[in-house]
């Protein structure tokens, strides 16, 4: 598991080059993707267990770009449904199913194919025998993740590395709890916030009002600085010309 997503997340390093960006997350946008993911504990009597585990996230973008400098970002709140996890432990393997009723995610505003994420969440988990053995069948998950985002024209790639925390949180004893360092794949997209304009059809996709005025007063910025920077001699061979150009009179 562990090769197949490295070379995963090779291929999309490779690539990223060509991907060609879409719009990205935008405020008022949601998120859908599916996912899948797979590590082992790190620490403690629970360093040999294996973990896997797959699902679907839905996600809504609270904000539109804010903060400083290259924190700049947008604010996620997200919810993942988790079918399958299975924790193989020393003596047998639990399989069990999860809900993260909550995932925050920081996505950068990087304006390019390529967006940096943060991400803290948590969830319960069931199984069918005890995790670890001989405590609870009931536990809790909390996690930190840092991903990328390889944004193309409708769809987008993720990879990500994740802390993932198990434990039952008092619930039986003893509680030695789990740790993991995942690696996780996800494929999705952004859907985009409708105009509400008249005409427009609601399939399709546009910027919030907040992104475009940012991105064209990033432009202006740009062109003013370009203008700046033209040597002198550009400006007077235009006026030059323009003077020089015979008038139209209106007859």
């Amino acid at each position: 598991m562990r090769r197949v997503l490295t070379a995963g997340l090779f291929a999309m390093l490779v690539n990223a080059p060509a991907v060609r960006a879409q719009a990205g997350p935008v405020e008022g946008g949601h998120e859908l993707q599916v996912w899948t993911g797979g590590g082992r504990g790190i620490n403690g009597s629970q360093s040999s267990d294996g973990v896997w585990n797959a699902g679907f996230r839905y996600g809504l973008i609270l904000t539109a770009p804010h903060g400083p400098g290259f924190l700049r970002g947008r604010l996620e709140y997200a919810v993942d449904a988790v079918p399958v996890f299975m924790v193989a432990q020393k003596t047998n393997t639990a399989y069990g199913v999860g809900i993260n009723p909550f995932a925050f995610k920081w996505a950068l505003d990087t304006h390019s194919s390529v967006v940096p994420y943060l991400e803290l969440g948590g969830g319960t988990l069931f199984t069918n025998t005890k995790v670890p053995e001989g405590t609870s069948r009931i536990n809790f998950t909390t996690s930190g993740a840092a991903g990328l985002h390889f944004l193309r024209s409708k769809r987008n790639l993720s990879a990500e590395v994740r802390y993932m925390h198990i434990s039952n949180a008092g619930l039986s004893t003893p509680n030695p709890g789990i740790n993991t360092i995942q690696f996780r794949l996800g494929f999705g997209l952004f859907s985009q916030k409708n105009s509400p304009l008249h005409g427009v059809s609601s399939a399709t996709p546009v910027v919030s009002v907040r992104d475009e005025n940012d991105w064209n007063l990033r432009s202006y910025h740009r062109s003013a600085h370009r203008n700046r920077r033209r040597p002198r001699h550009a400006h007077r061979r235009e006026s030059a010309l323009l003077k020089g150009r015979p008038r139209r009179t209106l007859r």
